[in-house]
């Protein structure tokens, strides 16, 4: 005589089920986990590319490569044009080049109080092009309230866009200048100050203490031809070191400040220490380096506009090499 109960799991069959699917959940995490990675980092090396391809684009206007701006109490002007006459840094310079020539002429033709509301409000925009995805997305984050940072031609900012990016200002010694007290430093306070080559002269950038051999350098632009080193062996610039426990907090030095401003470690990176994986706790916040967030390498645009990943452990005396752009080298590059 047969039964009409149905029969369903034991608890035991239940639990081996449950197991079975851990199991497999576990194997194919990672698998995800790391195809996420791999999308985030093509997304990564073509904002590089898109960087690459805007300051070639710049270069052919030009006849020459963005400066790195004044200093970081200076959001980029649109009425004060390019080169050494631009407070801005590379990003403000490259801004129609990257197909953001709209955030750039935000305050154009407007002047006192006017201007600097509506620069305040360009300093709060951000864009996709110059924001790493495995790090965070683009958005205005936090300003620091500190009077040592107030810009000279806005209001106080409340919030500032970022960039992930730097562009290369040495292949060897970066001063920790850019940082404070700017009067010790040669940095001009007014656009009267900024006219007065002597006082760019006799600081510390030029004078012969410390003289930047990258490709963008505070106020002076560079010529291609100056990269005598080689375009396809110098870097441009590339991913900058952070610290993931403020990604989202604006609360580090090379991350405090707009990305539409001049020359500062929040914008530049340097090749002279070795590039290093984001690492939480250790904010390595004045000393310019490469790095990323991605597993093993960091990605870097050099002057003839392609990407390269670059492992961390990257030969120093390579590294140094690519950073500068006429120190004949190009043996330590072979």
């Amino acid at each position: 005589m047969q039964s009409d109960r149905k029969h369903g799991f034991t608890l035991v069959e239940l639990l081996v089920v449950i197991a079975i699917i851990g199991v497999l959940v576990a194997l194919l995490l990672p698998a995800v986990q790391a195809a996420r990675e791999a999308a985030r980092r093509t997304q990564c090396q073509n904002n590089l590319k898109q960087i690459g391809l805007g300051f070639l684009n710049y270069e052919q206007t030009h006849k020459e490569l963005p400066a790195g701006g004044w200093h970081y109490q200076w959001l980029g002007d649109p009425d004060l044009g390019y080169g050494k006459n631009q407070p801005g840094g590379w990003i403000f310079s490259l801004l129609e080049y990257v197909e953001a020539g709209n955030v750039r002429q935000m305050a154009a033709g407007m002047s006192g109080s006017n201007k600097q509301s509506r620069l305040t409000e360009m300093a709060a925009v951000p864009l996709g092009t110059f924001v790493c995805p495995s790090r965070r997305s683009a958005s205005a984050l936090p300003a620091t309230q500190d009077p040592w940072t107030d810009p000279f031609n806005a209001d106080q900012l409340q919030n500032a866009a970022r960039s992930d990016y730097g562009a290369c200002v040495s292949g060897g010694y970066t001063a920790e200048l850019g940082i404070r007290p700017r009067e010790f430093q040669g940095f001009p306070q007014t656009i009267e100050e900024a006219k007065d080559e002597d006082r760019w002269t006799a600081g510390p950038f030029f004078n012969g203490k410390w003289e930047p051999n990258g490709v963008v350098i505070p106020r002076y632009p560079v010529e291609l031809r100056q990269v005598s080193d080689g375009t396809s062996r110098t870097y441009f610039g590339g991913e900058r070191y952070l610290d993931p426990d403020h990604y989202q907090s604006g609360l580090v030095e090379n991350d405090d400040q707009c990305m539409y401003v001049g020359y500062d470690s929040d914008i530049m990176v340097s090749a002279f220490k070795e590039p290093l994986q984001d690492t939480p706790g250790f904010p390595d916040a004045r000393n310019f380096r490469f790095g990323s967030s991605h597993p093993g390498v960091f990605q870097a645009v050099y002057c003839d506009g392609s990407i390269h990943a670059l492992p961390f452990d990257v030969d120093p005396r390579v590294h140094q090499a690519m950073g500068s752009r006429a120190s004949g080298e190009t043996e330590a590059v072979n």
